[in-house]
């Protein structure tokens, strides 16, 4: 059974600082050998990790530099690193410093540690900016291994085991939404601009040696989901976000002061998951070309529902949150948190009885990201709907989704 800790109020130090960063040096938490790291007990460095994690701290980066400068010093401070970080896992996962985890996870990479310790951590970690908690969740080992036995290692290597037991509710899941970061960070006084829009920890570039209509426009918005996508009936699943030059790129810095507001408003809500509508001004239409106009148009007539009122009840998802002209498989080489957590959204659907999935482009994509349990529930229980034949038209009519469409109709029928 899993349990909440006792809520707890955030140490001051985290309020002194014009940045995020941990209270004491990282060598605190990594070198167990250290008079600091053995004076500061497990749970207090557990909270500190979590707390800087939470708030988009490029954990990994600063383990690197620590280790790059030291290493002469402290001979081998990458293993003794690794070793800290494995004690976190396995204390998370079992209340032990050495269980099962530590030894078997101990062949990954300093990035792999690092990742899947982070990951554990937000899943876990509560915090409403002045009090914090951790819900307790402790593996079975016995019983992953007769569920998993030959992938054994792999599952210990992910966190779906914890993904599947922990209570994702929208309040953590909003917590766990790096994106809300990169919201922080939107300006109305000049867009676009040099500024990079990145997810925390993603690995992406503007690097166009596929040609330049692959490459990411990291400058622009990202546009993971639009709409009210923790509430709406129907939630579409597509691919990325395509780039238009003169729409994306050449006409918000046209528009006056009080259409750039409006445009960048609903952006910054819709990252922060507080979007209500896929679109609210006119604005977002035009900049969007009415894609999402047109592909919903003959839905809101059968469903006898004005535009407006189909806005709210549809939302988009997508597989990589970046703008490009044609889609970049980057995603498939590297590991990118912006999927991992495209990933927890879906799940946290799947346990929304009322609200169908709708997958119009890359199927096989989606499918090797959302976890095996979760698509099986979302089959069994005919929520999750296919097109018949694989085409890249998203259009949202009878010709394209046969006899599913009916289906969408009536999930969004008043």
């Amino acid at each position: 059974m899993n349990e909440q800790s006792e809520m707890k109020f955030n140490e001051q130090m985290f309020y002194l600082c014009d940045d995020i960063c941990l209270p004491y040096s990282i060598r605190t938490y990594l070198d167990s050998g250290a008079d600091d790291f053995k004076n500061l007990d497990i749970d207090r460095k557990i909270f500190h990790l979590a707390y800087v994690v939470s708030h988009g701290y490029d954990l990994y980066g600063h383990i690197c530099r620590d280790i790059e400068e030291h290493k002469e010093v402290y001979g081998n401070y990458e293993d003794i690193a690794q070793r800290s970080l494995l004690s976190y896992i396995s204390y998370l996962r079992s209340g032990n410093k050495d269980d099962e985890s530590y030894f078997i996870l101990e062949h990954l990479s300093l990035k792999k540690i690092v990742t899947l310790l982070s990951r554990e951590l937000l899943l876990r970690f509560e915090d409403d900016g002045v009090c914090y908690s951790f819900e307790t969740f402790h593996y079975d080992y016995e019983s992953i291994k007769s569920r998993y036995s030959k992938e054994y290692q792999k599952h210990l290597a992910s966190t779906l085991e914890t993904e599947m037991n922990i209570t994702l509710t929208e309040a953590r899941l909003k917590h766990i939404n790096g994106w809300r970061m990169v919201a922080d960070d939107i300006h109305t006084v000049d867009y676009p601009c040099e500024k990079k829009y990145v997810y925390p920890g993603d690995e992406v570039s503007e690097d166009d040696k596929m040609g330049s209509e692959y490459q990411l426009r990291l400058n622009i918005l990202p546009e993971p989901f639009t709409g009210n996508i923790l509430h709406a009936k129907v939630v579409i699943l597509s691919l990325n976000p395509a780039f238009v030059e003169h729409l994306n790129q050449n006409l918000p810095p046209m528009l006056n002061k009080e259409t750039l507001k409006q445009f960048l408003s609903q952006r910054k809500a819709s990252l922060k998951m507080e979007g209500s509508s896929i679109y609210k001004y006119e604005i977002e239409k035009i900049i969007g070309d009415y894609y999402w106009v047109n592909k919903l148009k003959y839905l809101a007539e059968k469903a006898e529902e004005k535009p407006e009122r189909i806005y709210e009840k549809v939302a988009i998802l997508q597989y990589l949150g970046y703008f490009s002209e044609r889609y970049n498989p980057i995603s498939k080489k590297v590991d990118l948190p912006s999927q991992w957590f495209a990933k927890l959204i879906v799940r946290y659907l799947s346990t929304k009885d009322d609200v169908v999935i709708l997958i119009l482009r890359n199927e096989s994509e989606w499918k090797q990201i959302i976890d095996e349990d979760v698509w099986k529930k979302l089959e069994e229980h005919g929520r999750l709907i296919r097109k018949p034949r694989p085409t890249r038209t998203q259009d949202i009519t009878p010709n394209n989704l046969k006899e599913a469409f009916e289906q969408i109709v009536n999930a969004i029928k008043p």
